[in-house]
């Protein structure tokens, strides 16, 4: 991208090196599916591309529309042609402004699993705006975190998610749980990475990139922790943890629960379901929290991605960004190509 606010210099780079994905990407109505990806694929300056046509296709859940007009399709399937389109580019550096807003839970999980994978296996680097913490958790190597105009911490982001006080601070009610889990060993056999966590034994995600013995942060949402006053037999949740109620606090539709496990976890029950336990402070409890609820944060994995991730937060620093807002909350990255110039008035900004 080429940006220079004092000549008024603001588009996008045209050697297909960088691809921006956002709520207004065009796509031509009049097309079918298949022609506008075609399109991104075209585009393409790499000597071999990420993915091929059929591949993206079917990873993006797109192959049952590929004869269908642009024009017909939804928020959503329009949010994975624009996504589809600029991955078939293979671009150096992928621009995503709150792309996977749209996009139905359960697929932007698969998505955000196929950005990884273009991170880690092909080098790609995604600058991200997004208000959902989970998809920077997944994603993200650096974070700038923006609340009502302001700059209110930059950094690595698993520094900034082990502090927690800044993002609470941003209005983000529900932080989660970053946790240091030291790598045991990998069973590729039943698709699992094991791990310790104070004494604690857990079964992660198969990560075969953690190296046994060092300690990685994972994240665990709130919401993805259940409850039970005694150890649950004959349920396919393995991960069982015993712990000591420390507080209770209840919010208008749900009540948040801190957990004594060596350390504090923080879970999120209903009203309901926290009244039929009748549980209260010092009771002891276990924390139940499937493999999969588990993400390695995305700076302890992509090494590859530090040094990029370092010259970036270090053009964001000098460009001045405190005082200058590109986005309320949310990764780096900022609402719009015409934001740039308005939003960082008087600085200048070369090619990334």
């Amino acid at each position: 991208m080429l940006f220079d606010s004092r000549n008024r210099i603001n588009r996008l780079s045209e050697d297909g090196l960088i691809a921006l994905c956002s709520q207004g990407s065009p796509l031509d109505a009049t097309r079918t599916v298949r022609e506008n990806l075609l399109d991104g694929e075209s585009q393409s300056r790499a000597p071999r591309p990420y993915f091929a046509l059929p591949d993206i296709a079917q990873l993006l859940a797109l192959t049952e529309l590929l004869r269908f007009r642009a024009r017909n399709l939804s928020a959503g399937e329009r949010q994975r042609v624009v996504l589809g389109k600029a991955l078939l580019s293979s671009p150096k550096v992928l621009l995503l402004d709150d792309m996977l807003s749209a996009i139905e839970q359960t697929r932007r999980e698969k998505i955000l699993d196929l950005l990884r994978f273009a991170i880690e296996k092909h080098g790609l680097r995604v600058v991200q705006s997004s208000h959902a913490l989970g998809e920077l958790l997944h994603l993200s190597d650096v974070l700038i975190l923006m609340s009502g105009g302001k700059v209110l911490a930059s950094g690595f982001l698993s520094e900034l998610a082990r502090e927690q006080v800044p993002l609470h601070t941003a209005g983000l009610s529900t932080v989660g749980n970053i946790l240091p889990v030291t790598i045991l060993s990998h069973d590729s056999v039943h698709g699992c990475t094991l791990g310790r966590f104070f004494g604690l034994p857990l079964i992660l995600p198969y990560t075969p990139l953690a190296h046994c013995g060092s300690t990685y942060y994972v994240s665990l949402r709130p919401s993805d922790i259940a409850l039970s006053t005694q150890p649950v037999k004959g349920i396919s949740i393995q991960n069982q943890i015993k712990g000591r109620v420390c507080a209770v606090i209840p919010r208008e539709d749900r009540v948040v629960i801190q957990i004594d496990v060596g350390t504090t976890l923080i879970a999120e029950i209903t009203r309901r379901a926290f009244a039929a336990m009748n549980i209260g402070e010092g009771d002891t409890v276990y924390c139940l929290a499937k493999t999969q609820a588990f993400s390695f944060l995305a700076a302890d994995m992509i090494s590859d991605c530090s040094a990029a991730a370092r010259r970036l937060l270090r053009t964001a620093k000098s460009a001045g960004l405190n005082g200058h807002s590109f986005h309320d909350v949310g990764g780096i990255g900022q609402r719009s190509r015409h934001d740039w110039m308005q939003r960082w008035p008087g600085k200048n900004l070369r090619k990334l």
